[in-house]
């Protein structure tokens, strides 16, 4: 699982490539976009951001499947923020 960085945006090629090499479960957490989605793994539910997007803009798509998708989740005892990079 993987989300998008600034390599899928560097030559303006707006995820094109992204979108076909790696299918995310976006469509099965309710998300219209690839690009942000999430999935609920034995207790862990993992989301995955496009920090290239309208994000944090209230009121955005995003922004807004977000709040919906944390309002599903009924297991949630602890949100760790997390960034990672890797090189």
């Amino acid at each position: 699982m993987t989300t998008v960085g600034n390599h899928e945006v560097g030559d303006g090629e707006q995820f094109v490539s992204y979108r076909a090499r790696y299918p995310m479960p976006s469509t099965q957490s309710g998300s219209t976009d690839s690009t942000y989605w999430s999935r609920s793994i034995e207790g862990i539910h993992v989301i995955a951001l496009n920090s290239y997007q309208e994000w944090p803009a209230k009121g955005s798509l995003q922004h807004l499947w977000l709040e919906e998708d944390l309002q599903r989740v009924t297991f949630l005892l602890l949100c760790l923020p997390e960034m990672y990079i890797v090189i």
